[in-house]
């Protein structure tokens, strides 16, 4: 009884240490061979101490300089300058005697209205970006709090991981969807079959899984992948299937019935995730109106041009 006792701690104390979502690299060099997605850069790890040296000025990773779309609105405004300056030394005899002093009224309004609507605009995406990572707090807290009281209600470990794998996929789906959203239509498609194809698995057994720490844990079999692929929320779906095995092994006497507040308490905790991952996704998918970003669009676009013509004068 001892040594399976110290078997159990052991495999507790190895769960605790195994990471909710596995590093890419990793996950992927273990799982399917072959071509990888690129993974965008994250922009959450940095030395912080590098934002007080020139150091700064060199690493433009994950940043808007490295754009290749502001790069090529720099060369049009560029070219609309070189141009500018072209016609007005080929038109103009005293090209000194020009008054360029209207376009810089205009231009000078203008940054003010601008600026003002950058502000608020940045304001908004930051608080967005807040919310956004508070769900996923939520959500990993969630999943956490879920495989502790699994844990001290003395779930058979079956119940456990499979419950777990579940919790684990819906943030792995979930993270899947938020990449997926930032790639071309054409090309989502093609990356959700590949992400799946990384998840799939032909385990026989979910508590497979745990005996390897460096391995993502978010698994599915053919079966549940024929349920989730195509669902617009699959992150969603893997939580009714949660709460679902809860009541499961509530009826079966392996956690406390639904009248007791221990079950109630775990209801909670999958509420709060299911809560997190539609702060996640409200966070993401709801836009501001067209009306004012399209305006704001304009009156950028607008000021560059203007800024260029009196650049090329």
């Amino acid at each position: 009884m001892s040594q399976h006792a110290s078997l159990d701690m052991a495999a507790a104390q190895d769960s605790e240490k195994t990471p909710l979502l596995a590093e890419e690299g990793k996950a992927g060099e273990q799982d399917v061979d072959g071509p990888k997605l690129e993974e965008p850069d994250d922009s959450m790890s940095y030395d912080a101490r590098k934002l007080v040296t020139f150091e700064v000025c060199k690493d433009f990773s994950g940043t808007v300089w490295a754009k290749r779309s502001l790069w090529k609105m720099m060369g049009m405004l560029i070219t609309v300058a070189i141009v500018t300056s072209v016609v007005v030394a080929l038109c103009v005899r005293d090209p000194s005697k020009l008054d360029v002093s209207k376009f810089q009224t205009i231009s000078g309004f203008l940054k003010v209205i601008v600026g003002l609507l950058l502000g608020f605009f940045l304001s908004s995406s930051v608080a967005r970006w807040y919310t956004c990572t508070t769900g996923f707090l939520e959500l990993f807290d969630a999943i956490r709090g879920m495989q502790m009281q699994l844990n001290a209600l003395g779930v058979p470990k079956e119940r456990v991981h499979l419950c777990l794998r579940y919790c684990i996929l819906s943030a792995n789906c979930l993270n899947n969807s938020l990449m997926a959203g930032a790639l071309h239509p054409k090309e989502r498609a093609a990356f959700y079959k590949e992400k799946w194809q990384k998840m799939l698995t032909t385990d026989k057994n979910s508590s497979v899984a745990w005996s390897q720490p460096h391995a993502s844990l978010a698994k599915v079999y053919e079966d549940e992948l024929k349920s989730l692929d195509g669902l617009e929320d699959p992150s969603q779906t893997l939580w009714v299937w949660v709460t679902s095995l809860l009541s499961r092994m509530s009826a079966d006497g392996e956690i406390p019935p639904m009248p007791t507040p221990t079950y109630g308490r775990i209801i909670q905790i999958a509420e709060t995730a299911y809560n997190g991952i539609r702060e996640v996704r409200a966070s993401v998918s709801v836009q501001p109106p067209y009306v004012h970003v399209q305006m704001m669009a304009m009156l950028v676009n607008i000021n560059n041009l203007i800024c260029a013509l009196s650049f090329g004068m």
